[in-house]
């Protein structure tokens, strides 16, 4: 409230300033020259306070939480999550189409901090019964997809 008040100050007084200037310069022919420069002078009192306020706040000091509400942040990680549930159908759905069976699959996204994916990795788990399939697996998943595959065999009790 001190700067708004200081600033009301800075312009009153010169305005004063700027009328007692006309009333001095009189009716000469300077006088278009006289209203000019007092016009300006009436601005930048205006203006210059105003910009000094500006640059004196900081808002480099604020962290993306304290902008973006936490239901903003959280729909990236809920994208993410989408990304990574529609890549694994598609992985699941593109074995399936060379009858291959696994029993689980998790697809990992390398994201940078513009949002861009760099890499995408899928994690095949197969039963031992279908260990011969799992190199063939990696193969259509890497060549049809172009997905960097990792397949594991397991055994299932």
């Amino acid at each position: 409230m001190d700067t708004v008040y200081s600033w009301a100050i800075t312009v009153t007084v010169c305005a004063v300033i700027a009328c007692i200037m006309e009333m001095i310069s009189g009716g000469t022919k300077l006088m278009g020259t006289v209203r000019l420069v007092t016009g300006l002078f009436m601005i930048c009192s205006a203006i210059l306070p105003a910009a000094e306020l500006l640059r004196d706040l900081s808002f480099t000091d604020l962290s993306p939480e304290d902008v973006i509400p936490p239901a903003v942040l959280d729909t990236e990680n809920a994208e993410k999550k989408l990304i990574c549930e529609k890549l694994r159908e598609l992985t699941e759905k593109t074995l399936a189409a060379h009858d291959i069976y696994p029993l689980s699959s998790d697809i990992q996204l390398d994201i940078d901090e513009t949002g861009k994916i760099n890499a995408v990795h899928a994690d095949i788990l197969m039963d031992n019964s279908n260990a011969p399939a799992a190199d063939e697996a990696a193969l259509i998943i890497r060549r049809e997809l172009g997905i960097e595959c990792t397949v594991r065999t397991s055994s299932v009790r």
